[in-house]
């Protein structure tokens, strides 16, 4: 007996079936694997907060901020205030990244001649991992700040990283610059202290987060404009290794705001990633907390990773930012 033919309405009913499926599944795929990325991005704040934990056992004090967003890590200068790179340099011996950490030394402990980090600087991108969220992916790209005063780089692209420190619910712009590599780190007046838990030339000690631990924030995904991960947009100009900047060129610290001394409190509300042209006309939020997901994840200093809704209320995002409210009055 002759089998029927296979007709073009057959086919075309068979692939509709199949477009049909597809439709069906997709969503749920990408929503599976954005889970997964979230995961992964929660991971990688669990282990910058284990980090800086083992960092505070080994040292007495969280990281320190650094000096100024001029300078990059410098081995030779150890840990603490003294030290003119980020949080995020400090870290890596507490990461199994010591012989990065140690790229460049000398020895001397304190030489002021520009040292060989152009390496540090520069990359490799995968070196920590923790430090690259996956939904942005490898973060290499165009800096606005392409040298600096004690490392040897000069070149138009470096590594970056996703994450921030906790700065504060303290203006970022409260100095008008950072230490001097010859300058005492000391200079910063009493009154001027961010209430954050790492920023300029910081030395905080888990004692001073007078809320408690699992009440403050240590750190945080960022905001980045969505079109701008590969390029020098506001809020991530400079080096993942380089320390504090008020103005559009900070890259490695986040503030929830001006609640303190302020006749017109400024609140840094927490802001998804969307693109640039979304905030036409408007200020690019880029000294806020935030992040490509649906939540921001932030590491708390008790160790513990939360996910917190963008809806949160700015006055106890402000409290969570800062390392003392319990006792001070916020009620702006």
């Amino acid at each position: 007996m002759k089998r029927p033919a296979f007709t073009l309405i057959d086919l075309s009913v068979v692939l509709l079936i199949l477009v049909i499926a597809l439709g069906v599944l997709l969503p749920s795929i990408n929503i599976a694997t954005e889970a997964g990325r979230r995961m992964m991005c929660d991971n990688n704040l669990k282990q910058q907060v284990l980090s800086c934990l083992t960092y505070e056992q080994a040292q007495q004090t969280l990281p320190s901020g650094g000096w100024s967003v001029d300078f990059v890590g410098d081995p030779d200068r150890g840990f603490g205030k003294a030290q003119p790179g980020a949080w995020t340099f400090s870290l890596l011996p507490f990461n199994g990244q010591d012989a990065l950490f140690q790229t460049g030394s000398t020895g001397d402990g304190k030489s002021e001649a520009p040292k060989a980090t152009s390496k540090v600087v520069r990359g490799p991108l995968h070196e920590p991992p923790c430090f690259i969220c996956p939904s942005r992916g490898k973060r290499k790209s165009p800096l606005k700040v392409t040298k600096y005063l004690n490392s040897d780089f000069n070149g138009p692209a470096g590594s970056k990283t996703d994450y921030a420190a906790n700065y504060g619910s303290t203006s970022m712009d409260f100095r008008a610059s950072g230490c001097s590599l010859t300058g005492d780190p000391e200079q910063i007046a009493a009154s001027d202290v961010p209430n954050g838990l790492i920023y300029d030339a910081s030395a905080v000690t888990l004692d001073e987060i007078r809320d408690g631990t699992t009440n403050t924030y240590l750190t945080t995904e960022k905001f980045i404009c969505s079109d701008q991960y590969k390029a020098a947009g506001d809020g991530d100009q400079a080096s993942m290794y380089a320390g504090v900047c008020g103005d559009a060129r900070n890259s490695n610290f986040r503030s929830a705001g001006t609640y303190e001394n302020a006749e017109s409190p400024v609140s840094y509300l927490p802001t998804r990633d969307a693109s640039s042209a979304q905030f036409a006309g408007k200020e690019i939020p880029f000294r806020s907390f935030g992040g490509p997901h649906v939540a921001f994840g932030v590491s708390m200093s008790d160790g513990s990773v939360q996910e917190i809704s963008y809806e949160i209320d700015p006055l106890i995002h402000a409290n969570l930012a800062n390392r003392k409210d319990h006792h001070e009055n916020l009620e702006h």
